[in-house]
């Protein structure tokens, strides 16, 4: 190629690479005042409309992802505030047993307010208050559980026995449940059931001896005495206060004087009168008097017996004797006969010489 030639390539390409600096320049620019355009916020002026957004600020972020968190419900107050409730008035004494029995009384008002997930809600608050003694309590107070239906069903042969009798048949079964403990648990009964029974002896002791004081008089006297005694705690007995009662009141031996002293029908009349007084009602009463008659049959015969019995002593001795008394007994006894003998003869027990108490035995 000539010089010349070259020179007017070499021109050329220079041209052509200049214009192709200057598009690129171009361009950049065109770019940036797009991209600023578009981010840039609008004029004052501008026709743009903004969007309707706010930013909040952080604290204010932050606090409001604190209450949608969980917002406390009444039921989630309500276990807080007891829960705290107990702490403070138990947080001493809570691993007294005796103590734990008494929040079975907690139990059955949120079973009563919420049928359906009261024991729920009971263990929730025993876990909030005391997380260590939760099932120590619930054993307790599911032991107290077992003992009240123990007691219900028991009402009818507590009822028949003699005060003595029921005390020893209910601490035996206290003992049996919460063994030691039991002593704690019923430590204020204990305590005011002392008091009572010093109160219920003097009375008892001053009527047993009051001969010169009328029948409704001695009646009215216990009666007063043992309401007085024991207002507090006769609509919740277990045991019919009118039986203890009537138990007492013919154990008294100016009553048994006097009622001695009438003809059976008077004392028959005297007595069911006595317990009319004491509440009983009318078939009772009449059911009571057909067992008195009984009694007396059987307390007729019974003197009837020892009578021919002391004569047979006087009468016979030896070999001849027992079989004398083998027949009497045959005579008054009949099938009881052998019952009858070996009382007398391997325990030298003779019914028929013990007390006669009108309206108990």
């Amino acid at each position: 190629m000539t010089q010349s030639a070259q020179k007017s390539s070499r021109k050329k390409w220079l041209i052509i690479v200049a214009s192709l600096v200057v598009l690129v320049g171009l361009g950049v620019y065109a770019y940036q005042n797009i991209v600023r355009s578009i981010f840039a916020p609008p004029a004052p002026d501008s026709d743009l409309i903004a969007p309707d957004i706010v930013v909040p600020p952080t604290d204010l972020v932050m606090s409001h992802k604190k209450t949608q968190a969980k917002t406390p419900t009444d039921i989630d107050i309500m276990v807080e505030e007891l829960s705290e409730r107990l702490r403070r008035q138990f947080a001493d004494n809570i691993h007294l047993v005796a103590v734990q029995v008494t929040l079975r009384n907690l139990r059955d008002d949120l079973n009563r307010s919420y049928p359906q997930q009261g024991q729920v809600l009971f263990v929730r608050i025993l876990t909030h208050a005391f997380p260590d003694f939760v099932d120590a309590i619930l054993k307790a107070i599911a032991l107290m559980d077992e003992y009240d239906d123990w007691l219900q069903g028991m009402l009818v042969s507590l009822n028949d026995m003699n005060p003595l009798e029921q005390q020893g048949v209910l601490w035996e079964k206290r003992r049996e449940l919460f063994g030691d403990a039991a002593t704690q648990i019923w430590q204020e009964e204990i305590s005011a059931e002392q008091e009572r029974q010093i109160t219920m002896r003097n009375t008892m002791e001053i009527l047993d001896k009051a001969y010169d004081t009328s029948m409704q008089e001695r009646l009215y006297l216990l009666q007063s005495t043992f309401q007085e005694t024991y207002a507090d705690k006769i609509q919740n007995m277990v045991i019919d206060p009118k039986g203890v009662l009537s138990q007492v009141f013919f154990g008294f031996d100016s009553v048994q004087q006097d009622l001695a002293k009438l003809p059976s029908e008077e004392r028959q009349a005297q007595i069911d009168d006595i317990r009319r007084t004491m509440g009983f009602p009318e078939e009772q009463v009449e059911y009571l008097a057909a067992s008195d008659q009984k009694r007396e049959k059987r307390w007729l015969n019974g003197y009837a017996y020892m009578e021919a019995r002391e004569a047979a002593e006087v009468q016979y001795s030896g070999e001849q004797l027992t079989q004398e008394l083998d027949k009497i007994r045959e005579q008054y006894f009949a099938h009881e006969a052998s019952t009858i003998k070996k009382e007398e003869e391997d325990l030298e027990f003779f019914r028929y010489t013990r007390p006669r108490l009108y309206g108990r035995n």
